[in-house]
C-alpha cells in the first residue's frame, strides 16, 4: 500500500512539475491549430489590404521544387504582437506533415510594425518573409495576419487568398 502512495504521489509530482516552456508550447501549439482551422473555416478572403502592403513570389529551386514567399510590409498603421500563418494548398491539419510557415505564434518575441519605425532588438520591423516549398509551380496560399491595436486592446485578423505563380518570363 505503501508503495503505492508513494508511487501515486511521484506520478502526481512529476506532472504538476511540468516545465513552464513546456506549458507555453502547449499553449502554443493550441493557438497554431486555431488559427489554422480559422483559415479554413473562413470563407471571405480579401486580395489586398488597406494597414499593409501583402504579395506573393515564386522561385525555381530545381526541377522538381520551387520556394514561394509571402512578404508583408509596408504597414501603414500601427500593429502590435504580429502574428501570421499560411496555408499551402488548403492542406487540412490532419494530413499536414509539416508546420506551416509562421510568425509570432512559437517565438517568445512579440513582433510590431509601426510605420518608419524600425528596432529589431525592440522587436519593431519592416516586414515579414514567410517561405515553404512545393513540388508545382503554382500553389494556392491561405493566409491569416493578426494583430492588435496601438492600445493593444482590438485584435484585428484578415484573412487572404493568394496564388504564388512561377512565370520564367523576365519582367522588363
Amino acid at each position: 500500500m505503501r508503495k503505492l502512495l508513494l508511487a501515486l504521489f511521484i506520478l502526481f509530482s512529476a506532472s504538476a512539475c511540468q516545465s513552464a516552456a513546456q506549458k507555453q508550447s502547449a499553449i502554443n501549439l493550441q493557438r497554431y491549430n486555431a488559427y489554422y482551422n480559422a483559415i479554413l473555416n473562413n470563407e471571405k478572403f480579401q486580395n489586398s489590404s488597406d494597414y499593409y502592403y501583402i504579395s506573393t513570389i515564386m522561385n525555381k529551386l530545381s526541377d522538381t521544387e520551387y520556394r514561394y514567399d509571402v512578404i508583408v510590409d509596408n504597414p501603414r498603421i500601427a500593429m502590435y504582437h504580429v502574428e501570421i500563418l499560411v496555408i499551402e494548398n488548403n492542406k487540412s491539419l490532419e494530413v499536414s506533415d509539416l508546420v506551416m510557415p509562421s510568425v509570432g505564434i512559437f517565438e517568445t518575441k512579440e513582433y510590431n510594425m509601426v510605420p518608419f519605425q524600425i528596432n529589431l532588438k525592440s522587436g519593431f520591423t519592416e516586414g515579414f518573409g514567410l517561405s515553404g516549398t512545393v513540388k508545382t509551380p503554382t500553389t494556392n496560399l491561405k493566409v491569416l495576419v493578426l494583430w492588435y491595436d496601438y492600445a493593444k486592446v482590438t485584435q484585428k485578423r484578415e484573412y487572404f487568398d493568394l496564388v504564388a505563380r512561377y512565370s520564367d518570363q523576365v519582367k522588363k
